[in-house]
Parts: structure tokens; sequence; C-alpha cells
């Protein structure tokens, strides 16, 4: 009977402490970059290095499963045991708290609850007390601009309608932190996947899921797995909605519709373009894999690269947002970023477990 009552507690107070402690990080970046005359790309670097720390801390975590050698893979219960021992031993080493709400819950553990509610509270309420003492000297160097240097007329030059309408696009997408930094993950994530399959090595994986046959399954699904982490959030799905109120503007020039939409997405494969390279290159590297199957190393994240953004592009247009007074509710709060996310992991998912079902058999 505690197990209801013991859920409803943890659920409320589980993310407290994620959630702070993102908020610090965030609220420590905004006060460093706020000193910087490029307040926006000090701010989009110090962030992309927070994100690029945790998912290498996250990739670190060592695991202790072992595989077992067996002829076959028809045991499919006891590879989602294995995995299932696995992700809790990681997750316990990344984030305790998690591991207090699963035993309050099994164990109908009382302490471990008291515990993570003590923790979460303590640690959000003297966030907020060292907040509140800096809040407004962080809103006043927000809000300041820079005096910039004596405008000097230059060299003026034409480009074509296309590469006009791409440069704009991509100094729109330079000039918001939350908008490169949100579209960027999935991207960063491509690299990291592959450089730390390159480090540890394929054979690896047998030993570090605890899986037999890993390997071979790896090698099948990597390509697709790369796939996912391109279409999480591809930038198309919330570049029509950044335009804000001034969309209709750029509908009235005298050029092409067709135009604005191209720009985008040539902006989208333009911004995933040297992550997908390198990622590619560093998995083939380490899969080393031989004709047809390099060839699906190569195309299939390009395809999933060229298509979500082209379905996100789609989507936003569909339902676009207009009329936001915030940034975040178009990244990361619209409809449109939600649906170009879900059938971009469902288009990569599918396959995965066809594959994964085809070597269980």
């Amino acid at each position: 009977m505690l197990f209801f009552p013991y859920a409803v507690v943890g659920l409320v107070i589980l993310p407290l402490l994620p959630l702070t402690a993102a908020t610090a990080l965030g609220a420590l970046i905004q006060a460093v970059s706020a000193k910087w005359k490029h307040k926006n790309l000090i701010n989009i670097i110090l962030t992309l290095l927070v994100i690029v720390a945790i998912l290498i801390g996250s990739v670190l975590v060592p695991g202790n499963a072992e595989a077992t050698e067996t002829d076959s893979f028809v045991e499919l219960q006891m590879m989602l045991t294995d995995i299932t021992g696995v992700l809790k031993e990681q997750i316990g080493a990344m984030y305790p708290p998690a591991v207090w709400f699963g035993d309050a819950l099994t164990q109908e553990s009382g302490s471990n609850i008291l515990l993570l509610t003590a923790v979460s509270l303590v640690v959000f309420v003297l966030f907020v007390a060292v907040l509140q003492k800096y809040f407004l000297r962080i809103s006043t160097a927000l809000n300041a601009t820079f005096t910039g240097e004596t405008f000097r007329m230059k060299g003026m030059g034409k480009s074509s309608l296309l590469k006009s309408l791409w440069k704009r696009e991509l100094r729109r997408y330079a000039a918001s932190p939350i908008y490169v930094t949100n579209t960027l993950v999935g991207y960063i994530m491509m690299v990291i996947a592959s450089a730390a399959i390159l480090i540890a090595g394929p054979e690896q994986l047998d030993k570090i899921l605890g899986i037999p046959g890993a390997q071979k399954i790896g090698a099948a699904i990597f390509p697709f797995i790369l796939g996912a982490m391109a279409a999480l959030m591809p930038m198309s799905s919330c570049s029509v909605s950044m335009e804000g109120k001034q969309w209709w503007m750029m509908q009235t020039l005298p050029v092409p519709e067709r135009a604005l939409y191209m720009a985008k997405f040539l902006t989208n494969l333009t911004v995933a373009f040297p992550f997908y390279l390198v990622s590619v290159v560093l998995a083939v590297i380490a899969f080393r894999p031989t004709g047809a199957e390099a060839v699906g190393f190569v195309l299939i994240p390009a395809l999933y690269v060229a298509g979500s953004a082209a379905v996100g592009l789609l989507v936003n247009r569909k339902i676009p947002v207009f009329d936001w007074d915030s940034e975040v509710r178009v990244v990361k709060q619209s409809a449109s970023t939600f649906f170009s996310m879900l059938i971009g992991i469902l288009s990569a998912l599918i396959p995965i477990g066809l594959i994964i079902l085809n070597f269980v058999k």
C-alpha cells in the first residue's frame, strides 16, 4: 500500500534536483556570458561545452555486466534482464536519487523517500537563496547593450537569391543561443557515440552491454542509431516559427515561396553536415564495414539528416507558432518540434527493432 503514496511524492520531488542543477548551470552561464560583448556567442560556446561534458561523462560511466557465450539469441528475456541491470547500475552512478526512488517503490523504503525529499528540497532552497542575492545583477547585465564601433561603409557585393536567403538563415540561427544549443544536441551525440565506439572498440560491446552477440547487432543497427540522433531535433522543425510576427514581411518579398523554404532546408543541412561527416568517418573506422555495409554506414545517416530536415520543415509549415514571447516556447514547447522528433525517432526505432528481432530469432 505504500507504493502509491511513495510514487506520488517521488514523481513530484524527483525532477526537482536535476531541474535545480540545470537552472544553476544556466544562471552561471548567463552570468559569465553577460559580461562579454558577444554574449550570445559566449553563451553558445559555454552551453555546448557543458552539454559535451555531460554526454561524455555519461558514456564513460562503467558497467560491470559481462556477456555469457551462448549458441543462439532466443533468450530474449535474459537479454532484457541484463540490459535492465546495466541501466540501473549506470543510472545509479550518474544520478543516485533515481535509485533511491526505485528502492522506495520496490522495497517500500521510507528512509529512501525521505532522503530523496530532504536532499532535493535542501539543494533547491539553497540555490534559490543564492540566486535571489544576485538576480538583479544578472538581469541588469543581460539587458545591457554594448556600443558598437563607428559605422564605416565597406565594399558591397551581390549574391544569388538562394545564397542571400541562406546567409540570412545562418545569421538568424547564430543569433539565438537557445536555438543553437537545443538543435545541435543530436548532432553532437552522433560524434560522441561514434568516438566512443572507436575508442572502446566494437568488440567490447559484448562485455559493456552484457549481451552475447552485441557486436554483430551493433554493427547492423549503428547507422540507424546515428540516424535517430540526427532526427532528434532538426533545426527546421522550428525555423518557420522562429520568424515570429515578421514572417508576413518575408512572404511579401518578390521572391518565390519555395526559395524561402529551400533556404531553411539548406541551412539545416549546412549545420548538420560537419557532424554527420565526422561521425560517419569515425564509425566506419571503428566497425570497418565492407561492401553493402559500408554503403549503409554512409547513406543511412545521410537519409535521416536530409529526411528529418524535410519532415521538420513540412510539419512546422503546417503548424507554426508566430505569437510567441520567448524563443523557449518555439524551440522546446511547440507542437511542430514534438511531432518532428516523434516521427524521426519512430522512423529509426522501427528498423532497429526489426533488425534486433531478426538476430534474436
